[in-house]
C-alpha cells in the first residue's frame, strides 16, 4: 500500500481555479491500438477480464462525440492549455498504460504533471476508502494538491 510519486511538479505556478484543476482517478483515455497491461497478463483483477467497456458505459462517458475524437479520446491530443494535473494510478489498473502514457506526453508537451502509482492498487481503487488504506491516503493526497493549488 506505498505511493510511487514519478516525476515532482516543476516549481509552483499561480493559483488556478478548483474548475482548472482536474485529478483524473483511473482515466481510460484511448481506444485500444495496443494491448494494455490486462490483456497481456500483467494487472491482476478482482473480476473476470474485460475487453472493452460496455457498450452502454462507453457511450455515456462520450455521449455523440466520435471515439477517435480528442476530447472523447484525450490521448489523441493534448491541448495547448492545461490546468497542473494529477493522476492517480493503481499498479494493479487495467488503464495503468493510459494513465502512464497521458502523464508522459502532457509533461512531454510541458505541462505541470504529478503522476502518483499506488503499489497493489485495481481500477479506481479510491472508491474503497473503508476497505483500503492506501484509497485513504490517495484521496488525502489528491486533497493535499488540490489545496495547493487552489490557495490564492
Amino acid at each position: 500500500m506505498s505511493r510511487r510519486q514519478a516525476h515532482p511538479s516543476p516549481p509552483s505556478r499561480p493559483p488556478v481555479s478548483p474548475a482548472d484543476c482536474p485529478s483524473p482517478v483511473s482515466p481510460a483515455l484511448a481506444p485500444r491500438s495496443s494491448p494494455s497491461r490486462h490483456e497481456r497478463g500483467v494487472a491482476r483483477l478482482h473480476r473476470p477480464p474485460r475487453r472493452r467497456l460496455p457498450r452502454g458505459a462507453a457511450r455515456g462517458y462520450v455521449g455523440s462525440t466520435p471515439a477517435h475524437d480528442p476530447r472523447a479520446s484525450p490521448m489523441l491530443g493534448i491541448p495547448a492549455h492545461l490546468p497542473p494535473l494529477l493522476i492517480q494510478v493503481g499498479s494493479e489498473e487495467i488503464v495503468y498504460d493510459d494513465a502512464v502514457g497521458y502523464a508522459q506526453r502532457a509533461r512531454a508537451a510541458g505541462h505541470e504533471v504529478t503522476l502518483q502509482e499506488w503499489t497493489g492498487m485495481h481500477h479506481v481503487f479510491q472508491l474503497n476508502v473503508e476497505q483500503l488504506e492506501g484509497a485513504r491516503h490517495a484521496l488525502d493526497a489528491a486533497a493535499a494538491f488540490l489545496d495547493e493549488h487552489m490557495k490564492g
